[in-house]
């Protein structure tokens, strides 16, 4: 079996920076198949499916074709509420409150990948993603810092997410510097 681990860092200026989405740039489905041949793609793809200037929401159902039929997603719907499971249905109908309640169809949002590691053996593979979300395109400066812990999982013919964990910093908790580097 292989075990292969994988950094991806882009920096810029000192800030770890991915180049924001547009909707001219969201995947499409070929784009989709073709970035599921590796984790590190299919997550890259991900991250470009929820990121978008002023305007539309992400295609939602390009976003339910990443996952396996009942991944789950685990995360706060808010840093003063505890983590909690929910589908990919549950996640997307939290994701649109958000976008209606924040008005970020006005503003548009981004989720930078500031650092991934992805460590894969056989047919699993896990990632730790650090990322950096924000609403409009030039906020002053960095809002906050989250870390996805990604599971995926090899049909024999691409990567699919099984599983995304999520939790942000706060005082008292900051990613651990060997998930950074």
């Amino acid at each position: 079996m292989k075990r292969i681990t994988h950094w991806v860092l882009v920096a810029c200026g000192g800030l770890a920076l991915a180049s924001p989405a547009s909707a001219q740039d969201w995947p499409d489905a070929e784009a989709v198949r073709e970035a599921a041949q590796t984790p590190a793609g299919l997550i890259e793809a991900l991250y470009d499916m929820v990121s978008f200037d002023a305007g539309p929401e992400p295609d939602w159902e390009m976003f339910r074709d990443v996952f396996l039929e009942d991944a789950l997603i685990v995360f706060s719907p808010s840093r003063t509420q505890p983590m909690r499971p929910m589908s990919v249905a549950g996640f997307i109908e939290d994701w649109e409150s958000f976008f209606r309640d924040a008005n970020i169809g006005e503003t548009g949002f981004y989720e930078n990948i500031a650092a991934m590691k992805v460590t894969e053996f056989g047919g699993l593979a896990h990632a730790f993603v650090v990322f950096e979300p924000r609403i409009g395109p030039d906020p002053p400066e960095r809002q906050v810092r989250g870390l996805d812990s990604i599971e995926l999982s090899w049909d024999g013919e691409r990567w699919w997410v099984a599983a995304i964990t999520t939790d942000f910093e706060r005082p008292g908790q900051t990613i651990p510097d060997e998930i950074i580097r």
